[in-house]
């Protein structure tokens, strides 16, 4: 697998040419930059997630909270009448459409998620749908650590 120094060497810039183009930062000039997107497809590099991870200290992950409607907290969804399954079914694809849009991972957790468990994922943001208020992660000082959207 290529890396970001075999893409440099190939188009013959610096490793920091490299990444300013795959990161669409910094003044690089328009046909050092095909060349640096032509070595990158050439040698099949893709950018490694984990190490972007480490660097950015973001996870790229946004998890959406679906809201308890079976009246039995923390089991979600699963006894809902067909037309609110729909509705929901179709904001579900939305978010996962627009996070992988943006290269985010979303991942769907019930009413009933502690809080502990949120911090482990290490999350980037939170999307709560219907909220009611009396989620755990509105309860505590989580709100003030990750952007929360209602």
């Amino acid at each position: 697998m290529a890396n970001i120094r075999d893409v440099a060497r190939e188009a013959q810039v610096s490793l920091t040419t490299v990444s300013h183009v795959l990161n669409g930062r910094g003044r690089v000039s328009q046909e050092t930059r095909q060349r640096v997107l032509e070595a990158a497809e050439l040698l099949g590099y893709t950018a490694n997630a984990h190490a972007q991870q480490l660097v950015t200290r973001r996870s790229r992950i946004i998890v959406i909270q679906m809201p308890d409607l079976d009246g039995d907290e923390g089991h979600g969804i699963a006894l809902m009448p067909t037309s609110e399954s729909e509705y929901f079914l179709e904001l579900i694809n939305g978010a996962a459409a627009a996070a992988a849009d943006a290269k985010y991972a979303l991942i769907v957790v019930s009413a009933g998620v502690d809080v502990p468990s949120m911090r482990s994922f290490g999350i980037d943001g939170m999307i709560i749908v219907d909220p009611k208020g009396s989620e755990r992660v509105l309860q505590t000082s989580f709100e003030s650590q990750y952007p929360v959207v209602t």
